[in-house]
């Protein structure tokens, strides 16, 4: 995320919260929503005990949660994920472009390919503070991967939340945290 969006699409006056429309915003975001998407992170749910007790048994789906998150902005970023679920363990995302990803673990690797729900996507800038946020929702797909996850298959949705200080959309932010939280069933 190379820093924040102009400032000419907001009145001189206006001291509250503008939203983004700045096309040089949108430009260098989608480099933001490519690292975006390489942090998927994990919805907190608890499950019922009727579907512990299928889980154990071998039945119904086998539900993961990712969670990805970083506090370094930079496209050369290696974000951290927690997988919980029938994965459970911690690696780092790998971005192959803005539409597919490799979660990097241990006794393995899971191709991500993702897709961001347009109409989603906000972007807001706080010209006295500097502050901006960036959220969106999307889908992904796990398209398979190496070692004990060669075979591995699912598909889920997920939630990004990117924020941060600064003033100068040239400059990195002087603040940066970056979180993904991802759910659906997967079989590794």
């Amino acid at each position: 995320m190379g820093g924040v969006a102009p400032l000419d699409k907001a009145t001189p006056e206006s001291k509250e919260l503008v939203l983004m429309v700045s096309p040089r915003w949108r430009r260098p975001r989608r480099g933001a929503v490519a690292l975006v998407f390489v942090f998927l992170a994990v919805f907190l749910t608890v499950p019922s005990s009727t579907a512990t007790a299928m889980h154990r048994h071998g039945h119904g789906r086998h539900i993961e949660h990712f969670l990805v998150m970083s506090t370094d902005p930079s496209q050369s970023a290696t974000p951290v994920v927690i997988a919980t679920g029938p994965l459970h363990a911690r690696g780092t995302d790998i971005v192959v472009d803005g539409t597919r990803d490799h979660f990097k673990f241990p006794r393995g690797t899971l191709f991500v390919r993702h897709h961001v729900h347009k109409k989603s996507v906000r972007d807001s800038f706080d010209k006295v503070t500097c502050y901006f946020k960036h959220t969106e929702r999307g889908s992904y797909r796990i398209t398979g991967g190496t070692g004990a996850y060669a075979d591995a298959f699912g598909h889920g949705r997920y939630s990004v939340r990117a924020s941060g200080v600064g003033c100068d959309q040239n400059a990195a932010p002087e603040d940066f945290f970056f979180e993904i939280k991802a759910r659906g069933p997967l079989h590794p």
